[in-house]
């Protein structure tokens, strides 16, 4: 794979992650008690020697 599908992949990755924290804080939003949780995202680039860099998200944690 080259590098622009990776990227593709891991933003895709990303935003399941999201998608996934996200759902469960609607479906647990009425409980007693209930803290949301939260998705802590890096955007990094990549230095490089040739023109242009690449950038791509890395998946930090959960953060409560």
């Amino acid at each position: 794979m080259d590098n622009t599908a990776y990227i593709a992949l891991s933003r895709q990755i990303a935003l399941q992650n999201r998608m996934t924290v996200i759902a469960g804080n609607v479906a647990n939003m009425a409980s007693t008690g209930f803290k949301a949780e939260k998705l802590d995202f890096d955007t990094l680039l990549v230095d490089a020697d040739r023109p242009g860099d690449v950038g791509f998200v890395q998946d930090r944690g959960l953060v409560r």
